[in-house]
């Protein structure tokens, strides 16, 4: 399926599939090709510039005109052998309307843009029942797609995608929930969106994690809580935050850690002390409690 487009003083664009071309008579003057939603933006911004666009015009330019384009190669390089020969050939349309594996019709979701998955799924809903059958892949590849419904399931069967993923999208409710399941999870990923009340309970729970993805959200007490259990943690990832009393005390604790990741902000006492030769020196590799949650 093609759609000819006069821009004026003989100039045709022509859109079919995944390129356009312009003529002039019986002249090609240019042809590319790209994602639908580029080569939809492309072809717009083609007919205002000579003229040639109207509301109703670029209201039948959708997306959706370009859902007969084959699957874009791209995704077929990086898919695996089996999906790779079933898609081969057939166009968008056809690869989403007929596609026989739920995992792969995500997969596919992840590889192209959000205006085609969105014309794509206005013709042929699909990705709600997908999304059911495997709410990890779903979070990973088409959060931003789900309905809030769905997106709330997915997250209650699997919290530490939805962290990872979908932080920005959940609930607050849901999200509290979620770092209550996962705490690394969510020091690593969401801890930005946490309450101050939240995330200092799971710096209690996680304290090495919370150095080192959450430093600069605890407030001093908390830090310094934190590098009471983990100087090793504290030392590497949040040295200039610490107080310069516990700074020395951790430092006292790990002198490997603190000779490597903190030497230039201890005094030059402590550095002398550290560098100088121990008969009996502690070991540098921090064992201490905390240990379950790293």
């Amino acid at each position: 399926m093609s759609k000819l487009i006069d821009l004026g003083d003989g100039v045709v664009l022509e859109v079919s599939g995944c390129s356009c071309q312009i003529h002039c008579g019986d002249e090609r003057l240019l042809t590319f090709t790209a994602t639908p939603e580029r080569l939809r933006m492309a072809a717009t911004r083609l007919m205002r510039l000579c003229g040639g666009a109207d509301t109703h015009t670029e209201e039948t330019l959708s997306c959706g005109h370009f859902l007969d384009a084959p699957v874009p190669q791209h995704a077929l390089d990086a898919a695996c052998g089996h999906y790779r020969e079933w898609a081969e050939g057939r166009t968008l349309r056809e690869a989403w309307g007929m596609c026989p594996h739920s995992d792969w019709l995500l997969w596919l979701v992840e590889k192209l843009d959000t205006g085609t998955v969105e014309a794509l799924e206005a013709e042929c809903p699909r990705l709600d029942r997908c999304a059911r059958a495997y709410p990890d892949y779903a979070l990973e590849s088409a959060a931003r797609l789900l309905t809030p419904e769905r997106l709330d399931q997915c997250a209650g069967e699997r919290p530490d995608y939805a962290l990872e993923y979908a932080a920005g999208l959940l609930t607050p409710e849901r999200l509290d929930w979620c770092a209550v399941e996962c705490p690394s999870y969510a020091l690593e990923y969401a801890a930005g969106l946490l309450t101050p009340e939240r995330l200092d309970w799971l710096a209690g729970a996680c304290p090495g994690h919370a150095l080192k993805y959450a430093a600069h959200l605890l407030t001093p007490e908390c830090l310094d809580r934190c590098a009471v259990k983990r100087p090793d943690y504290a030392l590497k990832h949040a040295a200039h935050r610490l107080t310069a009393k516990r700074l020395d005390w951790c430092a006292v604790a790990c002198p490997g850690f603190a000779l490597r990741y903190a030497a230039r902000l201890l005094t030059p006492e402590r550095l002398k002390g550290l560098a100088a030769p121990r008969t009996n020196s502690r070991t540098s590799a921090w064992i201490g409690p905390g240990k379950r949650c790293e």
